[in-house]
């Protein structure tokens, strides 16, 4: 059972989805300008599902990678998520898992940190990353480091929190840092506190094609990365089974 202050959660997630600045619409309209037929996504902090759900729904040829730890705030933050405790993020995983289910032959979800699950990403392989996990200067510095080389030319590393009150900090020196280091790139602002840059790597103009499938891939039922599917009906039986057995 969703308790009240979930709930709450969700519902003002959801309530963002409907606005016409949500950061969903940015991704959406970015596929459309790169011409992406199928697009490869990463969407690195979950949370309830809402951008995830969006996403699938809009974009009915993408696979997407979802990654998120659901586990309570190791570090103090003004984000009003970190006062969600372990129990209450639970709640949010399934409800989150509940909420793509629709699109199980194109959704991966790994309940696991962001630089974890980079590591069984291939470089190169993603159309767009889009991190919006932990706000702090040291984790986005990682995060970007971890998500960088696994965006294709002309692809685009973009996120969330640029100039939000609470937590941009941390998020604009990171990326403000990252951008001075590397020659030839500028980053770009958008709906809903995001921002953006591309991977201008290519001929300009030249908009990389997915790779073809392999049969390893064809095997998950054309997972991109070649891990498995996470199946959102079997994994909650599994985790209201872990719960009642706990004592």
């Amino acid at each position: 059972m969703t308790t009240k202050r979930v709930s709450d959660f969700i519902v003002a997630f959801q309530y963002q989805t409907e606005q016409p600045a949500f950061r969903g619409r940015l991704i959406v309209d970015l596929c459309r300008r790169l011409k992406l037929k199928a697009p490869r996504i990463v969407e690195v902090g979950v949370f309830t599902g809402a951008l995830s759900a969006y996403l699938l729904r809009e974009l009915p040829t993408c696979t997407l990678l979802m990654v998120d730890l659901w586990q309570a705030y190791a570090t103090a933050s003004d984000d009003e998520i970190s006062t969600v405790n372990d129990r209450e993020m639970l709640e949010v995983m399934d409800h989150a898992c509940k909420s793509v289910a629709f699109a199980a032959d194109r959704v991966i979800v790994r309940r696991a940190s962001s630089i974890d699950a980079a590591v069984g990403v291939l470089d190169g392989s993603c159309d767009i990353v889009f991190l919006d996990a932990d706000h702090h200067y040291e984790a986005v510095v990682a995060d970007i480091a971890a998500w960088w080389p696994k965006v294709k030319p002309n692809g685009v590393l973009c996120g969330h929190d640029w100039g939000y009150p609470a937590t941009s900090v941390g998020v604009e020196r990171a990326v403000r840092e990252f951008v001075d280091r590397m020659s030839g790139l500028k980053i770009q602002w958008s709906l809903d506190y995001t921002w953006i840059i591309q991977k201008r790597t290519a001929t300009p103009g030249e908009i990389a094609e997915p790779a073809k499938e392999t049969a390893e891939e064809r095997r998950y039922r054309g997972n991109a990365w070649g891990l498995p599917i996470y199946d959102p009906e079997r994994a909650t039986q599994k985790e209201a089974s872990t719960r009642k057995a706990t004592p």
